[in-house]
């Protein structure tokens, strides 16, 4: 056989592959052009379930996945909460990834650029997510500062996941009537808590209000051999995406 010259049989093998890799959704979307390289280890295909486009490093939050042609996507939508509590945080690199099913990738840091409300940022500053939108604010706990990154944009901040929604990170709850049950053999006890923080101006536990100002219950997993008692206060940690008892005030 000449170089350079194939079967009829091969031609039709090679001509399927070039259909099946230009129909792939990986090949064709916007947000999947350019992967940020520095960060492929931690790099999810997600899928935009939002009305409005995820804008370059935008902080994303996941709402659950979805299985496609063997290939688990994350689907993701603009925050709820700024605690991680809906579901954990991705940040998207320098492409834009189109609203209503668009395809891209996200990053879950350590290290992470992000979009910002472009207020003043100062190294060592705490920036949380902006609900319903794609930029960050200060406040809370998820993003300790590094700087600006004006090689990118003026309105970017590099910085670090001090307590990312994926895992990590702490709260108050107060357990409700019943308390939380012990775990069952390899069935963990679980109950709805309502959700506290600290208030520094005043050193009062103080109830934390969802976003309309209202009380909101959260579940909390036991993974002890004994029952919570019920109207305690405890500390849980953020495993994965679920709240799990780590000390409980026992006096």
């Amino acid at each position: 056989m000449d170089i350079g010259a194939f079967t009829p049989t091969q031609a039709r093998e090679i001509l399927e592959v070039v259909r099946m890799v230009k129909s792939s959704p990986l090949m064709t979307a916007r947000g999947m052009q350019t992967p940020n390289k520095g960060l492929e280890r931690n790099v999810y295909v997600v899928k935009n379930e939002a009305t409005t486009a995820v804008i370059p490093f935008g902080c994303m939050q996941v709402t659950g996945t979805e299985e496609l042609n063997g290939r688990t996507y994350c689907l993701v939508d603009q925050p709820a909460d700024t605690d991680g509590t809906a579901g954990w945080y991705l940040f998207n690199g320098p492409n834009e990834i189109d609203a209503e099913g668009g395809l891209g990738n996200g990053h879950d840091g350590p290290y992470v650029r992000v979009a910002t409300d472009e207020t003043t940022i100062t190294a060592g500053d705490k920036f949380q997510p902006i609900v319903g939108d794609w930029k960050v604010e200060t406040g809370g706990s998820l993003i300790v500062a590094a700087g600006q990154d004006f090689i990118r944009d003026e309105g970017v901040m590099r910085g670090f996941i001090a307590s990312a929604g994926g895992g990590g990170g702490s709260k108050i709850f107060r357990t409700q009537i019943g308390g939380i049950p012990a775990r069952s053999g390899t069935t963990a006890g679980k109950a709805d808590a309502t959700p506290y923080f600290i208030d520094s101006t005043n050193d009062t536990i103080t109830e934390e209000l969802d976003g309309d100002g209202y009380s909101q219950d959260i579940t909390v997993y036991n993974i002890a051999g004994s029952p919570v008692a019920e109207l305690t206060y405890v500390q849980a940690q953020k495993i994965g995406d679920v709240w799990v008892v780590d000390m409980e005030d026992c006096s």
